[in-house]
């Protein structure tokens, strides 16, 4: 989690001092720590597959509007403070919110996720 926070404190710094392309390279620090402590190999080496695209079209979309980095930070804080409070489900409420919504924005989501 000390590496979850410090990355969420940097993106806190960044989108005052207006640092987007910092801010982006952090984005991708948060999601591949997630990745860097897991346990199934299978998990780890399917994510580091299809990371290179999702990056960078996460990055095309998140970097592209101001509101939307803001949502992202918010997420990110969500996520980390669940973490923190031992609440996984919770966590991984928010963390299946975040993926849907990221979805929608670049127009891939299944028919389910308009539900």
């Amino acid at each position: 989690l000390k590496e979850l926070e410090s990355i969420v404190k940097s993106m806190r710094k960044d989108m005052k001092k207006e640092g987007v392309m910092h801010y982006l390279q952090l984005d991708d620090s948060f999601h591949n720590s997630f990745f860097n402590y897991c346990e199934n190999r299978y998990m780890k080496d399917t994510y580091r597959m299809i990371n290179a695209r999702v990056s960078a079209l996460r990055n095309f979309v998140t970097g592209s509007v101001e509101s939307s980095l803001q949502f992202s930070l918010e997420h990110h804080e969500k996520i980390l403070e669940s973490l923190k409070a031992d609440k996984l489900d919770e966590a991984v409420q928010i963390l299946e919110n975040h993926i849907i919504n990221w979805l929608k924005k670049v127009d891939i989501h299944p028919s389910y996720a308009e539900e």
